[in-house]
């Protein structure tokens, strides 16, 4: 929708990982001249800063996990992982 929605010669940017594949018009992108851009992840020192909010027990991320499976479970979980289910947050992966 956001490539439909751009203006011609604008800009439409990616974030994050769909939850289910998708395509995308590329005579929309190329008759538009369209700039288009991935986004996934953060800066370094984001993360760095992030590590140390975990290790100063001021951030949780408990409540992001909708489910917990073991290692053998890994199919199960990629499955959870790949439908767009609303019961879905994150899929931790116990060894």
């Amino acid at each position: 929708a956001a490539i439909a929605l751009a203006r011609r010669g604008g800009r439409v940017v990616l974030t994050g990982i769909p939850g289910q594949a998708t395509t995308a018009d590329p005579v929309a992108i190329v008759g538009g001249r369209l700039t288009v851009t991935g986004v996934f992840g953060a800066p370094p020192a984001a993360w760095t800063y992030a590590v140390r909010l975990f290790a100063a027990d001021l951030l949780d991320p408990g409540p992001l996990i909708t489910h917990e499976l073991d290692l053998a479970e890994f199919g199960r979980a990629l499955e959870l992982s790949r439908g767009a289910r609303d019961d879905v947050g994150k899929v931790l992966l116990r060894p």
